[in-house]
This record gives structure tokens, C-alpha cells and sequence, in this order.
């Protein structure tokens, strides 16, 4: 496990819920959760709290760190992309789209591979085509990403 964490990582979480266990098959991976590094062993996270800045989760169920390739992440750019989330609650409705695609949904900003995926934008990443709304992205598909690079990976399973 790398101590050296920047600001930009993205942690991947393996599930530690039946909830989790749903999403990961969904996404034909062991992935069902994500959240991005700030600084200070802190974290930018949709929980189920809500959208905030969270202490860093460093558990067993931690499945593998990327990091952008990107030469300078800009931080506070990434602090912008994200700061209309912030203290707001997580979006349940959006998340149940998810596995409910025929719903009538809202954006699914509040979720948490969204959050992460308009950190990373605003810091200068782009983890897929620009095209592609967030509101209809995985863990699994920033954990795909061809614009971060594996830094530590927990050898139990292949994602």
C-alpha cells in the first residue's frame, strides 16, 4: 500500500454490502464504489452522508489506487468542478437508475463516480470521451481508464 498518495489518486473500493455486490455485477467487475484523494488524508466522496470531504478510507476493502497522468493536477480547478456538491445529500434517486435505467431520472451528480469523474475534469483529466455524460458512469469505467495508471493494486482478485 503506497503511502506517498497525491492529490488526483482515485480508490477503488471492493463491496462491503449486498448493495455493493449488486453494483459489481452490474459492471462485470469487483468494483462498486470510488472516491478521489485531496490532500491531507482527505478524500472527495458521495456517501451515503452526503457529498463531501471525508478522512480517507484505507480498509480491506480498498481494491487497487490509480493515479492521472497528467503532469500538474490543478487541485483548486478540481475543488471548483466539484464545490456545487459539496454538503449536498447523495442521490438516491440517480443511484437506483443505475440498476433502473428505464426511470425517468434527473443528472446523477451526486453519485459517486460522477463526483469523481467532474474532480478529475476539473483537475485537468479526462478519463473518457468527453462526449460521454458522467451522469451514466461506473467505478468501472474510471477504473478502466486509460488516463490513470495502476499505483497499487490488492492482489486478491483481478479488476
Amino acid at each position: 500500500m503506497p503511502n506517498d498518495l497525491r492529490p488526483g489518486d482515485v480508490l477503488f473500493y471492493a463491496p462491503s454490502s449486498l448493495l455493493g455486490v449488486l453494483i459489481s455485477l452490474k459492471t462485470w467487475t469487483w468494483l462498486s464504489h470510488v472516491e478521489a484523494y485531496v490532500g491531507s488524508g482527505r478524500v472527495i466522496a458521495a456517501r451515503p452522508q452526503g457529498v463531501n470531504v471525508y478522512c480517507e478510507r484505507i480498509d480491506k476493502h480498498l481494491a487497487c489506487i490509480r493515479r492521472p497522468l497528467v503532469k500538474r493536477f490543478d487541485v483548486g480547478e478540481a475543488y471548483r468542478a466539484v464545490s456545487s456538491m459539496l454538503g449536498k445529500s447523495y442521490d438516491i434517486t440517480a443511484f437506483w437508475s443505475f440498476f433502473l435505467p428505464q426511470m425517468n431520472r434527473n443528472h446523477a451528480t451526486r453519485i459517486c463516480s460522477s463526483v469523481v469523474t467532474a474532480w478529475l475534469r476539473g483537475g485537468g483529466v479526462e478519463p473518457f470521451n468527453p462526449d460521454f455524460d458522467s451522469d451514466d458512469v461506473s467505478p468501472a469505467q474510471l477504473w478502466q481508464s486509460s488516463e490513470l495508471m495502476t499505483i497499487w493494486k490488492r492482489n486478491k482478485k483481478e479488476y
